[in-house]
């Protein structure tokens, strides 16, 4: 699907959303993945973000990593 099929798709109405890295998340997945779910949310979406297994401790500092499923 192209990119701006699926910004219209997702301006037109709420949807429920999971976002998930890849295993062992650093600091790009951890980071794109809260940032992405905190736009989203904000955008009206129920956003839930799920990691395959805890990223290393200083990560899980990241804002928004309290509300993340790991």
């Amino acid at each position: 699907m192209p990119l701006s099929d699926l910004s219209h798709r997702l301006s037109s109405k709420s949807h429920r959303l999971v976002i998930t890295t890849h295993w062992n998340p650093d600091g790009d997945a951890v980071g794109s993945s809260l940032g992405l779910a905190h736009y989203l949310r904000g955008q009206g979406h129920s956003v839930q973000v799920v990691l395959p297994n805890a990223p290393s401790a200083p990560l899980q500092k990241t804002p928004g990593y309290a509300s993340a499923f790991v």
